[in-house]
């Protein structure tokens, strides 16, 4: 009787008991279950919280990876229109060249607007072949 009853038995006074012994025998096993347990489950936190953190440096590496790549394109991007520049610069500088010349060329023909004709050009040329004789 007494003792088989936890709820009557004055060490249980103050303390949540079971209604019967087979419960309460439960309880403490359970109790004595997740103290074994316990060491286990603190580790396994540690080891998901490392987990974690390697991830999160991975995951930031990555970015770093990426972004050094897409620093280096941008880059060269810089240095393609760089150049773009300055051969579109050249090309400027020849296409003025050429219609000064047009112009010049036109002006000694009398007409501004004019082209140099052929016979024109061929004249000039062997002026210049005289002068080299």
């Amino acid at each position: 009787g007494f003792f088989d009853n936890p709820q009557e038995d004055p060490s249980n006074r103050g303390r949540e008991v079971a209604a019967t012994n087979k419960e309460q025998q439960l309880r403490e096993e359970m109790d004595e279950f997740n103290k074994l347990v316990r060491a286990d489950i603190e580790t396994a936190k540690a080891n998901d919280a490392e987990e974690i953190e390697e991830e999160a440096d991975l995951s930031q590496l990555q970015a770093l990876q990426e972004q050094v790549q897409l620093s280096k394109r941008v880059d060269g991007l810089h240095d393609m229109r760089q150049k773009a520049l300055v051969v579109a610069a050249r090309v400027a500088q020849e296409v003025a060249a050429t219609k000064a010349e047009r112009a010049a060329a036109a002006a000694d023909d009398g007409d501004p607007g004019a082209a140099p004709s052929a016979a024109r050009e061929e004249e000039e040329e062997e002026d210049d072949d005289d002068e080299d004789d």
